[in-house]
């Protein structure tokens, strides 16, 4: 039980550690498209930025629930 905990805890880390690179990123994005002179042959529209925060901050606060024990990660399955 101890190991499966222990890989538990680093499955979450790892998804939580993602999901905000992955916000990061889309919210550089969208200040790059909107307050920079840079110019990009094709861009994500808004909405898909929105959207992909949304779902990448939505992802951070379920592997939290995972995380503190909150949350079985079978239970979905």
């Amino acid at each position: 039980m101890l190991l499966q905990r222990k890989v538990q805890l680093i499955l979450c880390f790892v998804q939580m550690l993602l999901s905000e690179v992955w916000v990061f990123r889309m919210g550089w994005l969208y200040y790059q498209y909107h307050y920079t002179d840079l110019l990009f042959a094709f861009r994500y529209p808004d909405w898909v930025l929105f959207l992909n925060i949304g779902l990448g901050l939505l992802n951070t606060y379920l592997g939290y629930r995972v995380l503190t024990g909150r949350l079985p990660i079978g239970e979905f399955a």
